[in-house]
């Protein structure tokens, strides 16, 4: 799927933002451990937005294809993607580390062109920073992924929102609504501080979308759609859908990284800890014998209302 020059444009812009130091080194760290098959590296989440020297940098690894993964991590990638692992590195401020998600540049495009689940496109329709393409052609490639995922966002929450609408309420219902589809432990005014944050980039992505989408503007920062009652109460329910099965994957997803990222659970739980504001006890079982007793133990969690 190509998107406009304009989009192009807008998010070219904002992946070009400069990068916070430990990045780089993050960056060789990766294309040292999956070698020449990383086709781009690109930056996203909270530390984008203020570095947290105590958090976990947020990078996406796009591999030519996942037979650069060994065998068992290969197939786990193809499966169920994309792989997270752990990577961490030596700065002068310290020792920084990160999460490291790793996908095949064709997943990737699907991901954010065709899922049925926004996991990727709901990712990477924000602000993203391309910190590492191997040569123009990658770099226009997840570019392109990139615009890919604004337009299936917008696409998809219009369905949220009432006909005429403003740019922001697009996006924070679209934003909370995709939040709701996974293991989260952020709060319902999270989407809001979102879009506050990078509100000159959501309202020129939109712009930009908006001649290939049919959106109407009857002023700035105004939209109009003049779609079918029943389109949209078909799209709502799609996000019904989502909501339930998104959880059962991101659980999946979850047993996965506790193959390939070292003290992946550890990570999980300090995580929502530290968003709840609670304390949170792994039980001894779960550690032994994740893929029997993690679906429990998180169950439990969402019924104490540690996560939606």
């Amino acid at each position: 799927m190509k998107v406009s020059r304009a989009l192009l444009e807008v998010v070219a812009r904002e992946a070009d933002q400069p990068l916070p130091m430990p990045v780089a080194a993050f960056v060789a760290a990766a294309r040292e451990r999956f070698g020449t098959a990383t086709a781009g590296i690109v930056f996203y989440g909270s530390c984008r937005r203020l570095d947290q020297p105590d958090s976990l940098y947020d990078l996406y690894v796009i591999l030519d294809a996942y037979r650069a993964l060994p065998t068992l991590d290969a197939i786990l990638a193809a499966c169920l993607p994309p792989n997270v692992y752990y990577l961490e590195v030596a700065t002068e401020a310290g020792t920084r580390r990160a999460k490291c998600t790793v996908i095949s540049l064709s997943d990737f495009a699907r991901g954010n062109a065709r899922w049925f689940h926004s996991y990727l496109w709901g990712r990477f329709c924000q602000p993203i920073s391309l910190a590492y393409a191997r040569d123009t052609a990658a770099r226009d490639e997840i570019l392109n992924c990139l615009g890919v995922a604004v337009t299936t966002f917008i696409t998809r929450a219009m369905c949220l929102v009432d006909e005429e609408f403003t740019t922001r309420t697009l996006w924070v219902e679209g934003l909370r609504t995709s939040y709701n589809t996974e293991l989260r432990s952020e709060g319902p005014d999270r989407a809001a501080e979102l879009f506050a944050t990078h509100a000159d980039y959501y309202e020129a992505a939109t712009a930009a979308a908006a001649p290939t989408l049919g959106l109407l503007a009857p002023a700035p920062g105004r939209w109009r759609t003049t779609g079918i009652a029943m389109h949209r109460r078909r799209g709502r329910w799609a996000w019904h859908v989502r909501a339930v099965t998104g959880k059962f994957l991101a659980l999946a997803r979850i047993l996965k990284a506790s193959v390939t990222f070292d003290g992946g659970l550890d990570y999980i739980v300090w995580k929502l800890a530290r968003h709840s504001g609670r304390e949170i006890e792994i039980p001894e079982r779960v550690r032994r014998h994740p893929a029997l007793h993690l679906w429990g133990f998180f169950w439990r969690l969402y019924r104490a209302g540690v996560f939606r």
